[in-house]
C-alpha cells in the first residue's frame, strides 16, 4: 500500500470520528435549547419506516382468520344477544375488547353473565393505570371459563405512536396480553412459547386497517340466524366507531404507522380493537419482525460515512466547482440508496435505524471542506502530513 493511499484511510478515519463529534454536539444543541422545541415535537414520533406504511407499501391481504365485531354503543343486553349469537357459530376464540366496569340493573348485568358464562372460549380485558391500579369489569362477568388479558400499551406522552407490543408482564405475577390470550385460546399459541418470546417487547407487524378484516355490524349479528364466516374463526367484538368507521369519530383510536400523516401527527388513525387484530395476526402467523441492534446501526453509519468521506476527499482534489457538484449528487445517491434499503429490509421483516447512517452522510458533505481546513491547520502548526500532500 503507497503512503497515499495510507494517508487517505487514516484521514477518511479522522474525518468520520469529526463528523461524528459534529453530529453529536448538533444533537446536545437541538436537545436542550428551546427554540427548537417544535421542530423536535413534530419529529418525535417519526420513524423513516413509518413510510413504508403510510405509503402502503406493504402487502394488503383480506385475513380470514380475524373477524372484527363493531359493538358501537350497544347496550349489555345487544353485547349479550351478539356473544350468544357468536358462539353459536362455533369459532376458535371470542375476544371482548370491552370492560363493563359499573354495576347496571341486576336483570341485564345476569343476561350479560350468562352470555359470559356460556364458552370457556371467550376473553375478556383490563386496563392498567397510571398509578398502578386496574381498571376491569365487574367481579360477577369473572368465571372460571373466561380467560382475561390487558389492553394497554406502554406510551409515554398523549400522541405517542404504537409501534411496540409486550405479550407477556412478568412485573409480579405473570400476566397475558389480549392479543395473546387470543393466540393461545385459539390453539395458534402455546403458554410456554409466549412466556419465551413476548415476554420482551416486540415492534408490531402492520397487515392494514379495516380493508383488512372481514368487519361486521352488531346489528348484522343480531339480524342473521347464521353467520359461516364467524365458524372457526378468531372473532374479536370492539368499538370502530358509531357509525362503523366514522372518520371524526376519535374515542379509542390511537396513533399507529398507517397514519397517512406521518410527520406532526395530529389525528389518531386506529381503533384500538384493530391495533389488538394487528398483533393477533401476526401471532397467529408466527410473522415477527427482527429488529437491527443499535450497535450494528452506528457500525454501518460509520462505515458509510468513512466510505463517503474517502470518496470526497478524493474528489476535492480536482475542481473546486465541479467537487462541490459531485458531492452534493453523491449524498443524494447514499441517501435515496439508504432510504430504498431500509424499505426493502421491513418488506422482508427487518428494521434497521438508518437515521444515524443518513444524519452522518448528509453531515459529512458539509464538514468535508471543514475537515479539510482542519488539516491544514495541523500541516503549518504541526507539521502535520496529510492525504492533501500528494
Amino acid at each position: 500500500m503507497t503512503d497515499k493511499n495510507k494517508f487517505l484511510i487514516r484521514d477518511s478515519f479522522l474525518g468520520t470520528i469529526f463528523s461524528f463529534l459534529a453530529s453529536f454536539i448538533l444533537y446536545v444543541i437541538v436537545v436542550n435549547i428551546s427554540i427548537f422545541d417544535p421542530f423536535e415535537k413534530a419529529f418525535e414520533d417519526f420513524n423513516f419506516t413509518d413510510i413504508y406504511y403510510a405509503k402502503e407499501l406493504y402487502e394488503n391481504k383480506i385475513s380470514k382468520d380475524v373477524v372484527l365485531v363493531n359493538i358501537k354503543h350497544s347496550g349489555r343486553v345487544e353485547i349479550a344477544e351478539a356473544i350468544n349469537k357468536i358462539a353459536d357459530q362455533k369459532p376458535k376464540v371470542i375476544g371482548i375488547d370491552a370492560i363493563f366496569k359499573e354495576k347496571k340493573e341486576p336483570f341485564v348485568d345476569s343476561i350479560l353473565n350468562a352470555a359470559l358464562h356460556k364458552s370457556n372460549k371467550i376473553v375478556t380485558a383490563f386496563f392498567h393505570k397510571e398509578n398502578g391500579s386496574i381498571t376491569r369489569s365487574q367481579k360477577e362477568f369473572h368465571t372460571s371459563k373466561t380467560h382475561e388479558g390487558y389492553v394497554d400499551f406502554n406510551l409515554e406522552g398523549e400522541n405517542n405512536v404504537v409501534r411496540e407490543f409486550k405479550g407477556v408482564n412478568t412485573e409480579k405475577d405473570t400476566v397475558f396480553a389480549f392479543a395473546t390470550q387470543i393466540a393461545m385460546v385459539s390453539g395458534y399459541l402455546d403458554k410456554n412459547t409466549a412466556k419465551q418470546k413476548l415476554s420482551e417487547e416486540l415492534t408490531i407487524k402492520y397487515t392494514g386497517n379495516l380493508n383488512s378484516f372481514l368487519v361486521l355490524d352488531i346489528d348484522d349479528v343480531l339480524a342473521k340466524d347464521s353467520i359461516p364466516a364467524l365458524k372457526n374463526a378468531i372473532v374479536i367484538m370492539g368499538y370502530l366507531g358509531d357509525p362503523t368507521d366514522n372518520p371524526y369519530d376519535i374515542e379509542d383510536k390511537l396513533f399507529t404507522p398507517l397514519n397517512p400523516k406521518y410527520t406532526g401527527k395530529s389525528t389518531p388513525d386506529m381503533f384500538g380493537v384493530l391495533v389488538h387484530a394487528n398483533i393477533v395476526k401476526m401471532l397467529i402467523n408466527k410473522s415477527f419482525i427482527t429488529v437491527t441492534p443499535k450497535y450494528v446501526c452506528y457500525i454501518l453509519a460509520f462505515l458509510v460515512s468513512f466510505v463517503f468521506i474517502m470518496i470526497s476527499l478524493v474528489l476535492n482534489k480536482g475542481n473546486s466547482v465541479i467537487s462541490h457538484i459531485l458531492i452534493k449528487i453523491l449524498q443524494l445517491l447514499f441517501t435515496v440508496s439508504t432510504l430504498y434499503l431500509a424499505l426493502l429490509l421491513l418488506k422482508n421483516d427487518i428494521i434497521i435505524n438508518v437515521t444515524p447512517i443518513l444524519v452522518l452522510v448528509l453531515l459529512s458533505g458539509e464538514m468535508v471542506s471543514y475537515f479539510e481546513h482542519l488539516l491544514e491547520y495541523l500541516k503549518h502548526k504541526f507539521q502535520w502530513k496529510n492525504y492533501l500532500d500528494f
